[in-house]
Parts: C-alpha cells; sequence; structure tokens
C-alpha cells in the first residue's frame, strides 16, 4: 500500500514537471500560455501542408505559418494574409512591422526559423 502511494505521487510530480516545463516553453518560444495549442500547431506547420495556423485569438493573436520555402518566404505568407484582411505594409522596423488599411493599424512581430515562423499581434 505504501509502495503504492510513493508511485503515484512520482508519477503526479513527473506530469505536473512536465506540464509546467511545456508551459514555460511555449511562452518563451510563442508567447502562448497554452502549450497544447502551440504544440498542435507546430505539428501541423511540421507535418502537413498547412500554410499557417492560428494558435491564439486572445488577448492577442499569434500564428505559426511555414518558414521559407522554394515558392515563397514566410514574410510573403504574412504580407498575403494581412492583404487578404484588407492590410498593407506601412513600416517596418527590425522585426516589428506596421500593417495598414487607411484609417487601423496592426503591429506584427515577425520571427523565423528553421522549421516555423511566428507572427505575433502586439
Amino acid at each position: 500500500m505504501k509502495k503504492k502511494t510513493i508511485t503515484i505521487i512520482i508519477v503526479a510530480a513527473i506530469v505536473l514537471l512536465i506540464l509546467i516545463g511545456g508551459t514555460l516553453f511555449s511562452f518563451k518560444e510563442f508567447a502562448v500560455i497554452n502549450p497544447f495549442s502551440s504544440g498542435l500547431g507546430v505539428a501541423k506547420i511540421l507535418w502537413s501542408d498547412t500554410e499557417y495556423t492560428i494558435v491564439q485569438e486572445k488577448p492577442y493573436k499569434v500564428i505559426i505559418a511555414q518558414p521559407n520555402d522554394s515558392e515563397k518566404s514566410a514574410n510573403d505568407l504574412l504580407d498575403e494574409y494581412m492583404l487578404e484582411r484588407g492590410y498593407y505594409e506601412k513600416d517596418r522596423m527590425g522585426s516589428m512591422i506596421t500593417y495598414t488599411n487607411g484609417s487601423d493599424e496592426e503591429m506584427v512581430q515577425f520571427r523565423v526559423n528553421k522549421y516555423y515562423s511566428v507572427w505575433e499581434w502586439v
């Protein structure tokens, strides 16, 4: 009986540590607290033909997208996405891109690496 209780406590502690670690990694890498949402988003990008996937809508939007490929770059994908919404690029300062539709502005933090691109609305 005592051995069973210790095993349950150890397993629960390991699961808790994995969840906390996943949450911290997800927040650091994608600015998303939910590790399941960001994990599924990365899986869609890596193992399917999906160009981009929205992993968080509120409090601010975060999208994970395909990185550069032979047809178009991750920046081209972002520009296409914003044009579909009626926005065009107004200004670029480092990794921060400002889009406008004439009256409203949206600022997007753009990051890309070998495996995925992250678009974070600020």
